[in-house]
């Protein structure tokens, strides 16, 4: 994908980092982005997005004049309260038939591998879900919601951990006394979500996709071996594990593998060892 390439009117519902960034790849000029704050909306709009003021639970009747033939990334997260916002799930959801009720060309949902709680071993998209936290468990209300629905515009999108050039986890990982040394790392770069994206965004309807992919990279390694390694390469100070006894990697491990073949896709950061 070339920078200058030009994807379909879009409104990224939830204009975050996410969005940000799908602006800058594509130079996409054509973008609505909601934000709840007049702050972020300035940003936005000094980066050629459309800002628009909007808060989950409000009317999302209020979005209905920003559509005209739109599709929808639908990026709203939980948020950071404790405890979570108990309406989360549902307002998602309301929103969601809301603008599918618009007529839009395409509604996509980013969601979250954390569905998935403790579970161990290869995961796949296949694999049933076992949600141990609040935000995994609304995700999963809502993706089962939304598969409910049965219809074909709708995609749902599981992320693993989202780094990019101006985010990464050896960032607040650093210096610090870590356990789990022996789990799998599940990364997958922002600019690979966006090729991903932007793909989808320009797909016909009849162009079958599974309605439910994984973006991940196709390597795990060891999260010791991995950070401390990141922390060298970004001269920050390392993370120090607790010793283990095991020699393999261990725990969860995303595969994304038959997404990124649906999608007809390589990703560039095909290892987290790409990615620093």
């Amino acid at each position: 994908m070339q920078q200058t390439t030009v994807a379909p009117p879009v409104l990224f519902c939830g204009c975050g980092w996410l969005g940000r960034h799908y602006v800058a790849l594509t130079d996409n000029t054509n973008v609505v982005g909601t934000t709840r704050s007049a702050e972020k909306a300035s940003a936005l709009n000094a980066l050629g997005v459309n800002a628009v003021r909007f808060t989950l639970g409000e009317s999302p009747e209020k979005l209905k004049h920003h559509l005209s033939q739109r599709s929808v990334v639908l990026n709203i997260p939980p948020g950071r309260k404790h405890p979570m916002d108990p309406n989360f799930a549902s307002n998602i959801i309301t929103l969601a038939k809301t603008l599918l009720a618009a007529n839009i060309p395409r509604l996509i949902f980013i969601s979250t591998t954390s569905v998935y709680g403790n579970q161990t071993g290869v995961l796949n998209e296949q694999t049933p879900t076992a949600p141990n936290t609040p935000s995994g468990e609304h995700h999963c209300a809502i993706e089962q919601a939304l598969l409910a629905l049965a219809d074909p515009r709708i995609t749902i999108i599981r992320l693993a951990g989202l780094v990019g050039p101006d985010r990464h986890p050896v960032n607040f990982l650093s210096g610090r006394k870590l356990d789990k040394g022996e789990q799998a790392v599940n990364l997958v770069h922002v600019k690979d979500v966006v090729k991903a994206l932007h793909l989808l965004l320009q797909k016909p309807i009849n162009d079958l996709l599974p309605p439910l992919l994984h973006l991940c990279s196709l390597a795990h390694p060891r999260r010791d071996e991995y950070y401390t390694w990141a922390a060298k390469q970004r001269e920050r100070m390392l993370p120090v594990f607790t010793a283990s006894s095991s020699s393999g990697v261990f725990g969860k491990q995303i595969n994304a593998q038959r997404s990124w073949q649906a999608l007809g896709l390589t990703p560039t950061f095909v290892s987290p060892y790409d990615m620093v």
